[in-house]
């Protein structure tokens, strides 16, 4: 059950015009660690990245509190 609803989610963010797919390619031993890490924490890899990526432009300071980044 939970599964279908975080599915579900995704396919509406996919034709949610408030989000955007975003790809790249990363070392192996860091994806291996996400995957854990979301499996550990019961989210999606979706909410891992974009936990970690939130994470990331704030602690830089290009991500406001309200999560808007700069452009």
């Amino acid at each position: 059950m939970r599964k279908q609803v975080r599915e579900l989610m995704l396919v509406n963010r996919r034709n949610n015009p408030d989000y955007m797919q975003v790809s790249g390619l990363i070392k192996k031993e860091l994806a291996v660690a996400l995957k854990f890490y979301c499996v550990e924490q019961e989210v999606t890899i979706t909410e891992g990245l974009e936990q970690a990526i939130e994470f990331f432009l704030t602690s830089k300071g290009k991500l406001s509190s309200n999560g808007k980044g700069e452009l």
